[in-house]
Parts: structure tokens; sequence; C-alpha cells
């Protein structure tokens, strides 16, 4: 009995730790799903103005900046707060914080 007690306890254990993973690797660690992500959000909210693709240097409106300039003059905390609270002609984005994350990671990796 008491053999069974600590197997399930182990499990339970492993489960736990598992779970904390996943939530640190939420928006944080996406890799590569962030770049498939970030792709797909731009595509349906960022393509009409940015260029959204590497080294992608046409773009809808000459006045938006590219998603490689944007990645690489501005921070993290500046994107975030750019997706955070748009600005016209962005008004109309309405953007989760795992989608704000994963976009982030999106651009800055554009920008390297």
């Amino acid at each position: 009995m008491d053999a069974v007690c600590g197997v399930r306890r182990m499990i339970l254990r492993l489960a736990v730790v598992g779970g904390l993973l996943a939530l640190i690797n939420g928006p944080f660690g996406q890799g590569a799903g962030a770049q498939e992500g970030g792709a797909d959000i731009a595509a349906r909210w960022c393509a009409n103005c940015h260029a959204t693709g590497v080294n992608q240097q046409r773009r809808a409106q000459d006045t938006a900046p590219t998603f490689d300039d944007i990645g690489r003059r501005l921070s993290t905390g500046q994107i975030e707060a750019t997706l955070t609270a748009p600005h016209d002609p962005m008004r109309g984005i309405d953007l989760t914080r795992q989608q704000i994350a994963t976009m982030v990671e999106f651009i800055k990796n554009r920008g390297q």
C-alpha cells in the first residue's frame, strides 16, 4: 500500500512540475511556435501597412516601418507598449496578452 501511495505522490509531483514548466514557457519560451503564431497574427493585423517578413522591404504604406526596423530600433518594452495601447491607425487591433507576447518575440526576431 505504501508503494502505491508513493507512486501516486510521484506522479502528482511530476504533473505539478510539468504544469509549472508549461506556464513558465508560455509567452516567453515559444521559439519556433512564436514565429508561426507571430506570422499568422502579422498577416491578419499588420501586413496591410507593415512589411512583416524577414528582409521584406515592400510595404503597403510608406509611413509604416518594417518589422525589421521596429525589431532593431525599439526595445521589447516599447513594442509591448505600442501593441497594448494601439495608436492611429492601429486602433482597431485588439490582441490578448498572449498574442502581444508572441508578436513582441516575433518582431524582435525580425530585427536580428
